[in-house]
């Protein structure tokens, strides 16, 4: 459907179907069932990192000056927004609904989740930590140092460093240490669940948002935990 003697550098799929695949010069919207099959974007800039809406047709592109450009999958710009991006592989990321993106910069020693809303252009707050995952609508933002609401308010915080959370539902579920934490976001309520392997040997943890289960695999057993737990009970 399409080559680029560039090589793709990144490759986002959307729900639709769509690929948004990125160049170090140009951005692709490739549309594998339907004409045109490819449209280039232009952005005049070079692009360096993007995200893609799960529920949306919206995708979002950080380019190498500092700007998010904000994209419908027929390749039409909505708009672009000046942003803080001083570390060039900035990660992104986007609500399911694609209103906010979140845009990890690093500030001295400090890394901040920085949440924009796309409908507008505003700037929204900052959230201490990184790997931020947000809310399908965009109403909390999860670190690796906690949940926060997108004016950078915490929800509930850590000082230690957590595992890459996940949403399910209005839940935050994340392992921090020898603990899984489903945070409710809206009730601000927080259950803390037993996770730790034996004799602290250490081990892989992963949430699986189908079975709606939260895994921890240790040398010779797992400790799983459903999403919506109401006790230690694994």
């Amino acid at each position: 459907i399409i080559a680029s003697g560039d090589g793709f550098k990144a490759s986002l799929f959307a729900k639709n179907g769509d690929v948004v695949a990125l160049t170090d010069r140009d951005v692709w919207i490739v549309h594998p069932t339907q004409p045109p099959r490819a449209t280039l974007v232009d952005l005049k800039d070079t692009p360096m990192s993007a995200a893609v809406a799960e529920n949306a047709e919206r995708a979002v592109v950080l380019t190498r000056g500092g700007q998010l450009a904000v994209l419908r999958l027929d390749g039409s710009i909505e708009r672009t927004i000046d942003a803080v991006a001083r570390d060039k592989r900035s990660e992104l990321s986007l609500s399911a609904d694609g209103r906010v993106a979140s845009l990890e910069t690093v500030d001295a020693s400090d890394v901040w989740a920085r949440l924009y809303d796309l409908d507008t252009g505003k700037a929204l707050g900052a959230a201490k930590g990184m790997r931020a995952r947000l809310h399908e609508k965009g109403a909390y933002v999860i670190t690796s140092h906690g949940v926060y609401s997108p004016d950078g308010a915490p929800v509930v915080e850590s000082s230690d460093s957590a595992e890459e959370g996940v949403w399910i539902g209005d839940r935050a579920v994340y392992f921090l240490g020898d603990e899984l934490r489903l945070v409710d976001a809206p009730k601000k309520a927080t259950v803390r669940l037993t996770a730790a392997c034996p004799a602290r040997e250490g081990g892989y943890s992963y949430v699986d948002r189908l079975t709606k289960r939260a895994v921890r695999l240790c040398r010779d057993r797992a400790i799983a935990h459903r999403s919506d737990a109401p006790s230690n009970a694994p």
